[in-house]
Formats: structure tokens, C-alpha cells, sequence
């Protein structure tokens, strides 16, 4: 069965000016093609069965569609962007969420940025299964009112 890192969904962004690595799982052997914004690259499985592919440097832009097709199944992810990726890490300073900091209800509610996009990273001590399942319930989000609430505060007011 075809299927992609947890961190590649709907409304995600990609590094501009860098090649695009995409990677997941399928059938040991079966043959990968990935496209994005008229790029187009393959790749096979190994034997046991993850597959890696790199898409060619872009410029910023979007909404695209990032197609991954194999004979086991395709996947389809919507309004992806390409732009520059951020990582805000950290501990208490990265965690306090924008609704919980001074003025950041206030914030959240007129947060509409439809180019601003965020991922929450699960947090757990062990990978184990519980992990596996938290990772595959995570996305990408689109900075919304009803959405930015949960974003990191420092992270939302850098951007």
C-alpha cells in the first residue's frame, strides 16, 4: 500500500530554492513518480519497502497539487504552497500557544493569513505505536481564526 511521511498533507509548505525530498512507503520494489507544479520524478521502493524521491528546486508560489502515483494506490495533496519553512523549537517558550499568551485571543481573531501555515509536531518521550498514530492524525493548517489559536505565540508573531 502507497503512503507518505505523516508531515506531507493538504496545505503544506515546501523550501524554495532547495530540492524537494518526498518520501514513505509501498510494496518492496514498486516503482514511485511524484509530481508537483510541472516537475516530475520516480523512484522504487526498497526491499523494505520505503522509497525517497527529490523534486527539483523551485520558486515560491502555489497553490499546487503534489501527486504521488504507484501501482499500489496514488495520493493527492491540495493547496500546497512553496515558500520558506521555519522551525520554532523549544521548550516552554515554544509551547505557549497563541490563545494563552497576553492579548493572543485578540490575536487569534483577526489571524486570517491564508499564505501563513503551521505544523504542530507530536510530542512523545518513546516511538512506539501511540507516536505512529498522533503522527498520522497531524496537518498542516492554514492560519485561521478558528486555527491559530493552537499555533506556538512566538513562532505566529514572528511570522
Amino acid at each position: 500500500m502507497l503512503t507518505k511521511a505523516a508531515v506531507f498533507s493538504d496545505h503544506m509548505v515546501l523550501q524554495r530554492h532547495r530540492p524537494i525530498p518526498v518520501w514513505g512507503g509501498a510494496e518492496p520494489g514498486e516503482t514511485v513518480a511524484v509530481s508537483l507544479n510541472g516537475a516530475a520524478v520516480s523512484g522504487t521502493a526498497g526491499s523494505d519497502g520505503q522509497w525517497r524521491v527529490l523534486l527539483p528546486a523551485q520558486e515560491a508560489g502555489g497553490a499546487y497539487t503534489l501527486e504521488i502515483r504507484g501501482d499500489s494506490g496514488q495520493l493527492a495533496l491540495h493547496d500546497v504552497m512553496i515558500g520558506d519553512v521555519w522551525f520554532a523549537g523549544g521548550q516552554s517558550n515554544m509551547e505557549m500557544a497563541l490563545c494563552d499568551c497576553r492579548n493572543g485571543k485578540q490575536a487569534a481573531e483577526t489571524s486570517r493569513c491564508p499564505n501563513l501555515r503551521f505544523y504542530n509536531v507530536p510530542k512523545r518521550a518513546v516511538p512506539d505505536e501511540e507516536l505512529s498514530r498522533m503522527e498520522s492524525e497531524s496537518s498542516w493548517q492554514v492560519c485561521t481564526p478558528e486555527t491559530s489559536g493552537s499555533m506556538s505565540a512566538a513562532a505566529y508573531f514572528f511570522a
